[in-house]
């Protein structure tokens, strides 16, 4: 994939401040948007050492294409080498002979200690007992203790090693350094390249559930080592060179970047012995498992968006869902659903939560994607941009497969077709990718289409309207993990301000142990179930009549014959009406 050059904050920040006149507000600078214009808007804030970009109206794409039209904003064109561009430190100290190694290095002593200008490394075998030590002179000399034996794995510690979670693995103590204090993660100290594949075998042994990835050097027998591990790995770009040299030259950012790209080497085949069992990595507990294949189907009307965006903004905040821990992580949302629907729909959740949207690691797409040969290339690059700017992606939603999908759902070869693209971005940002689809007409116990939709997914989810305020979300597939409990929620009003001062009602959904009891409804309130659709569907207050029909159809369980005779009856109150092929708002609509 290409790389883009970063708006480093010591570059632009002053830049954007001076050109557009933004005043300071406590960590952030406010002014008048570069794009559409609105004083009270944007903002800009430091993340990660880069320059991040905020309005309230406009897509940060459309403030970024004006800014570097400004001259305000690095080049958005992709480079076209493989080379993470960054900027370098102008001046570098002199050191003479006396002066200790890790300072030359530029990095603090962890795990280590300081004699006589000598950088004294502790070293620890498998049960974690200290047997030796390794002694660095101030011009680089590495000795071990005399008698040393390293045939059992025997390793030093920057950082203290975690039960869980990701820690990193480097050759030498310099490097360890580096990696642990740019990433805030331990990162052991295997010595030497050719100690490390079995260090890594020790660590694995002892910690089973956590993730080791190897920052490797880059030269032959560096990558050769970190190949031996059978872990993923990543190494600077610049033959030669280790991530010390990375941290001397350009700080902590391209070394977090860095790592982020990192990858199993290429075996096909690994022995059963090696096969180490692993823990479930999971984004929202007993749910939605990390690095998979998800689907959620349901009929139209039904409540499909409404729960994958409550938990595709539990995962962006971090926020628990209903009683299950989420681990926070950008989320990609791609929808080509109108911006002011879902943003009504957000922002209600934002209110029943009490989460702030500067909050919410959430980025939606401002129209939807066909997934093709043609438009791979372009939306791998628009996510690798959101994973620069904000992270590594956790969750990537395709709302919905009808939308998304090259051709239609029934075809073996296009859902085929399709799946493989979802597969393909999954591996590339080794997240979750979660698609949003219909019900079967006939087997309403599967999504509609080709049955490869369910053979390939890792997690399938149903979803279905109970009586006029609650839906339900049950698990219909959990392929390594023992299916979760069914869980129903109520739907919420919430009433939301817009951004011109008018209060308008959305929903959130809150869970509930409460399942109402079936009844025969009026034909009243069938004719409400007509407005309600109305409310939650329409886009400034117009909808297709087809659509509305299915949407009214799906939520009654009746025919379209049926919900079509109700939309007139509701029209013939005045409380709608009908323009052309669409439904609006009636004189008496309030």
């Amino acid at each position: 994939m290409s790389d883009f050059e970063q708006p480093y904050w010591d570059t632009w920040s002053d830049v954007i401040i001076q050109r557009y006149g933004l005043k300071r507000i406590g960590k952030e600078y406010h002014g008048p948007c570069p794009h559409c214009g609105g004083t009270d808007r944007f903002w800009i804030t430091k993340h990660n050492d880069l320059v991040k970009t905020h309005c309230r109206q406009c897509d940060f794409q459309d403030q970024h294409k004006q800014m570097n039209a400004d001259g305000c904003w690095p080049s958005l064109s992709p480079l076209t080498d493989n080379v993470i561009h960054h900027s370098f430190k102008e001046d570098f100290p002199v050191y003479d002979a006396h002066t200790p190694y890790h300072e030359r290095k530029q990095v603090d002593l962890i795990g280590a200690r300081l004699v006589d200008n000598n950088v004294i490394v502790p070293l620890y075998n498998p049960k974690m007992e200290e047997v030796g030590e390794q002694r660095i002179s101030p011009d680089g000399a590495k000795r071990n203790n005399k008698g040393l034996d390293k045939s059992g794995g025997v390793f030093g510690l920057c950082g203290a090693l975690p039960e869980e979670g990701i820690a990193y693995v480097a050759e030498g103590w310099a490097t360890a350094a580096s990696v642990a204090l740019a990433t805030g993660a331990c990162c052991i100290n295997a010595i030497d390249c050719h100690n490390m594949p079995l260090v890594c075998e020790k660590i694995a042994e002892i910690r089973p559930r956590l993730q080791l990835i190897v920052a490797a050097d880059n030269d032959d027998a560096g990558i050769e080592a970190a190949t031996k591990t059978g872990l993923r790995w990543a190494a600077p770009k610049q033959n030669g060179a280790d991530w010390n040299d990375v941290w001397v030259r350009s700080g902590q950012v391209p070394i977090v970047e860095g790592l982020k790209r990192a990858k199993r080497p290429g075996a096909l085949f690994q022995k059963l012995s090696d096969l180490k069992p692993q823990s479930p990595q999971w984004i929202v507990n007993g749910y939605l498992e990390q690095d998979t294949l998800a689907i959620v189907f349901g009929a139209s009307g039904a409540g499909k968006t409404f729960v994958v965006a409550d938990l595709s903004l539990c995962v962006s905040t971090g926020h628990e869902y209903h009683g299950h821990a989420v681990e926070q992580g950008p989320v990609a949302y791609v929808s080509g659903e109108g911006n002011a629907g879902f943003s009504r729909r957000t922002a209600a959740w934002l209110i029943h939560n009490g989460v702030d949207s500067d909050d919410a690691l959430f980025f939606k797409s401002v129209k939807g994607v066909t997934l093709a040969d043609d438009t791979i290339e372009d939306i791998l690059r628009e996510l690798n941009a959101i994973r620069s700017a904000a992270g590594e992606l956790k969750l990537i939603v395709f709302d919905t497969l009808d939308r998304s999908i090259s051709g239609v759902e029934d075809s073996n070869e296009d859902v085929k077709a399709y799946l493989d693209f979802c597969d393909m971005i999954r591996n590339e940002f080794n997240c979750t990718v979660l698609v949003v689809a219909h019900v079967g007409h006939a087997a309403q116990d599967r999504a509609k289409g080709s049955t490869k939709l369910r053979d390939r997914m890792d997690a399938s989810y149903a979803v279905k309207s109970v009586g006029d305020h609650c839906v339900e979300l049950k698990p219909t597939k959990m392929k390594d993990a023992m299916e979760p409990e069914v869980l129903l929620f109520t739907k919420v009003t919430i009433d939301v301000v817009t951004e011109d001062g008018e209060v308008v009602s959305s929903l959130a959904l809150e869970k509930t142990d409460s399942r109402p009891a079936s009844r025969d409804m009026s034909h009243e309130e069938k004719m409400g179930v007509v407005r309600q659709q109305f409310d939650l569907h329409a886009d400034f207050g117009n909808i297709p009549r087809a659509e509305l029909k299915q949407h009214v159809a799906d939520e009654l369980g009746c025919a379209l014959r049926t919900a079509n005779r109700l939309i007139k009856d509701v029209v013939d109150t005045k409380v709608l009406k009908v323009d052309g092929r669409s439904i609006v708002e009636g004189e008496n609509y309030g």
